[in-house]
């Protein structure tokens, strides 16, 4: 059975061979909409005192990274549509 992650990276794969710049504001668009749903998350790890070293381990970045994309993001929910 297909998920939609298997979907989208066969979509951005041929896209990628076809159309290297649409594939890129692509990637860029869901890169944005990944990063506003992990927003509240963090602040809910942050609010319960997880450290901005832990919110980077679990990111796969460093706490200097996790730090600069995150604070001060708002802590409401985004509008996703």
């Amino acid at each position: 059975m297909l998920n939609a992650a298997s979907l989208t990276t066969s979509y951005l794969r041929n896209l990628m061979d076809a159309e290297p710049l649409a594939a890129l504001q692509a990637l860029t668009a869901v890169h944005s909409y990944m990063t506003a749903i992990m927003a509240p998350h963090v602040h809910a790890a942050r609010t319960r005192g997880d450290t901005w070293h832990e919110i980077g381990h679990a990111l796969n970045v460093s706490r200097q990274g996790a730090f600069n994309r995150f604070a001060g993001t708002s802590a409401d929910h985004p509008q996703l549509f």
